[in-house]
């Protein structure tokens, strides 16, 4: 099926679709690839919920990759623009005589597969922009924020004797003493953070893959055209390969790929091992997660405001305190914790926020350092 033959089946199969925006992005545009990717914009709720169903339905038998996305999130990342996306009902009414065209979201038509003048073979552009990779981590930062600024205030007044769920036809009560109380309290607020610090590191590991498989890609059309069987079998294979490589292969075989060396490294796979340790050991060191040493360090990468006086000396600015002469300096730094074999991982609201900020560290240098513009070869 092209590109319109779906859109056109999706919107006579789900009748609930036309009430979203929704697009196609990736290969299929282009009349390649195995997987279909789909994005639908909307809100939440129970038309959501039907769309979903209908999807499934109608999606029975075609590879649909879903992606959901509210419209501030879609305004947020620019996903749009920078997946090329096209819109459903574009595809889906742009049939001409067989030949499959399509509408860009500014409204420029174009083709989506011309022949070839000499041979007469169809081929396809293929479009890569590594701005896609860090919004993976852009996203995963804003969103982790967000979410714990919002439940932290709340978990410090919330019931927790009878917690109250809305539209729950039955409720519980735990009764306790205070200090038991304040335990929970605790170890709510260490459940959330460390709920939150799993999407975070998940966001870098998902980066790690989509750039893996770019450099794969652009190391494939290195030498010019390839047929589009290879190139479908190829990005199968890409995909699975980078999916199921340990986190340390895969950040190894990234780095090797890429025009210059990762500037965070070290910080990824510090993260990565707090991130298992507190997945797989509670948040207790063990022997397998410590250095030479004997212990678990999480480094993170920190902006820092420095006054360099005319001395030659530094010192740091402090929030409140005045400072006079000298230069401000802006430069990158780091923060270091430790912790020993036994010893539990804890960190508080204000280190969570810098392990989230130290996410666009990653993902911008990452992106930074991808290779070949964003306009590579092709498939024939």
């Amino acid at each position: 099926m092209t590109a319109s033959e779906i859109a056109a089946h999706l919107f006579q199969a789900c009748e609930t679709l036309s009430d979203f925006d929704a697009y196609m992005f990736g290969s299929t545009l282009h009349g390649i690839g195995a997987d279909i990717d789909i994005l639908i914009v909307g809100p939440p709720g129970d038309g959501l919920a039907q769309l979903k169903e209908e999807l499934r339905t109608a999606g029975h038998c075609l590879p649909l990759h879903l992606l959901f996305l509210q419209p501030s999130e879609v305004e947020r990342t620019d996903f749009i623009r920078r997946a090329n996306c096209v819109p459903l009902a574009s595809l889906a009414s742009a049939v001409r005589g067989g030949h499959n065209m399509a509408k860009q979201p500014g409204g420029e038509q174009m083709d989506d597969v011309q022949p070839s003048p000499t041979d007469q073979r169809r081929t396809a552009q293929i479009i890569l922009d590594p701005t896609v990779v860090r919004s993976l981590t852009d996203v995963a930062m804003q969103d982790a924020l967000a979410i714990i600024a919002c439940a932290l205030p709340a978990l410090e007044i919330a019931d927790m004797v009878t917690p109250v769920i809305p539209g729950a036809t039955i409720t519980m009560t735990f009764p306790a003493r205070p200090e038991e109380i304040a335990f929970r309290r605790a170890r709510c607020r260490a459940w959330l953070l460390t709920k939150g610090l799993h999407e975070i590191t998940r966001a870098v590991r998902m980066s790690l893959e989509l750039a893996y498989c770019y450099v794969k890609i652009v190391e494939l059309f290195r030498n010019g055209l390839v047929p589009a069987e290879t190139y479908n079998e190829q990005d199968a294979l890409f995909r699975k390969t980078a999916n199921k490589l340990p986190f340390p292969e895969l950040l190894k075989r990234v780095g090797e790929a890429l025009e210059m060396p990762l500037e965070f490294a070290e910080e990824y796979q510090a993260l990565n091992k707090v991130r298992n340790c507190l997945e797989h050991r509670d948040g207790i060191v063990g022997v397998s997660d410590a250095d030479e040493n004997g212990v678990l360090r999480l480094i993170l990468p920190r902006m820092e405001i420095v006054v360099a006086h005319d001395d030659g000396t530094e010192s740091p600015v402090v929030i409140g305190q005045e400072t006079r002469g000298g230069r401000l300096l802006y430069r990158r730094g780091q923060g270091i914790r430790t912790y020993a074999i036994g010893e539990a991982i804890e960190f508080d609201a204000k280190d969570f926020a810098e392990i989230a900020q130290s996410c666009v560290f990653f993902g911008s240098d990452l992106a930074s350092k991808l290779p070949g513009g964003d306009q590579v070869g092709g498939a024939a």
